[in-house]
């Protein structure tokens, strides 16, 4: 069974946003978060190997996020929206379909990092933390 908790990656960082952009290069994967009551956004650099990501419509994961409410309360996604999970069903699926290649296990554990925005929900498995930086707007 996934365990969902509330990932707090800087100090100060606001609860709510929406993705504004992400790219995807041999540098690695490139997330930016906006939310149109402040003047800064935040960056999220997963600068290294990363295993595999998703990008859904946020009305494409109704059924999860109503799943998150009855488990944990409806506070939990309605008011923050940066996620780790444990016992993932997506690393499980990548696992499987790698026949073991990408167990997720030993030195290079990998890790599901879930950013639930307003417009997109985007999923990455990475073997590591990212880089978290706040970017002031123009």
């Amino acid at each position: 069974m996934e365990i969902w908790e509330k990932w707090v990656p800087v100090e100060g960082i606001f609860s709510r946003f929406y993705i504004d952009t992400i790219e995807n290069n041999t540098e690695g994967v490139f997330i930016t978060l906006k939310n149109n009551n402040l003047k800064k956004s935040i960056e999220i650099i997963f600068d290294g190997s990363m295993y595999s990501d998703c990008v859904t419509q946020r009305d494409g994961f109704l059924k999860k996020i109503s799943e998150l409410k009855k488990k944990y309360g409806t506070v939990f996604c309605n008011d923050w929206s940066l996620f780790k999970v444990e016992n993932s069903d997506y690393l499980q699926w990548l696992k499987e379909e790698s026949y073991g290649v990408y167990a997720g296990d030993g030195e290079y554990k990998m890790r599901h990092f879930v950013i639930l925005g307003s417009n997109l929900i985007f999923e990455i498995l990475a073997p590591y933390e990212p880089t978290v930086q706040f970017v002031e707007e123009k």
